[in-house]
């Protein structure tokens, strides 16, 4: 008796086994798409990787100023820095502007000036005779 009931139940085990092992599904059930009809769509910020050095203008939301020898880099929030000679002090110049957008934090160090440009950083190095150049992009 004891054997017919051990059977019995070794026989349950392995249909349950059989029951849970033939209800896998080894592809799953993916929608089906008309390839034709497919739309891809470009990041937003995409547009925000540009960088241009471009002619003074008034500055519109000021942020973060920085004074690097006799440079000041006043952060205009949002759009890029203003790059002011600042060597007298009584009449300071307007040397250009540097389009950055999405900019709103910088920082200077060893003669680089780091930007945040939305979801990157631009790095850019500049002196008053040769201008600006942006060396490289980490993202």
């Amino acid at each position: 008796m004891h054997n017919v009931c051990l059977m019995r139940y070794h026989l349950l085990l392995n249909l349950c086994a059989l029951a849970f092992l033939c209800s896998c599904n080894p592809e799953p059930n993916l929608p089906s798409f008309n390839a034709s009809k497919i739309e891809g769509l470009i990041p937003i910020y995409e547009q925000d990787l540009i960088v241009t050095v471009e002619e003074s203008r008034i500055i519109a939301d000021p942020g973060k100023i920085l004074i690097y020898g006799d440079l000041l880099l006043i952060n205009d929030t949002g759009s890029g820095i203003h790059v002011v000679d600042n060597r007298d002090k009584k009449d300071p110049r307007n040397l250009y502007y540097i389009n950055i957008p999405a900019s709103t934090d910088m920082a200077v160090k060893d003669g680089l000036l780091y930007v945040d440009n939305g979801p990157d950083l631009v790095v850019i190095s500049f002196d008053r005779s040769s201008g600006v150049e942006v060396s490289r992009w980490a993202w």
